[in-house]
């Protein structure tokens, strides 16, 4: 059974939940994108994360919260 959370709001906090992280691919391999956000690097899952072709990365709350990102 999963434990449900809540922010400061009362709003139910999902680590499931996608967040949006500014930054940059700066090496790529079949399975995973090398991501700078300006002060960390670090390796993301291509199968856990969307890259916009820009400059932002979409994953799961757990997952940035794991990478240091937030």
């Amino acid at each position: 059974m999963r434990r449900i959370e809540y922010d400061d709001r009362g709003r139910v906090n999902d680590a499931r939940s996608p967040v949006e992280i500014s930054g940059e691919v700066i090496g790529e391999t079949k399975a995973a994108w090398k991501f700078y956000d300006g002060s960390d690097i670090c390796w993301l899952p291509k199968s856990q994360c969307e890259w916009n072709g820009t400059d932002t990365m979409e994953m799961p709350e757990w997952l940035a919260k794991e990478k240091g990102l937030i």
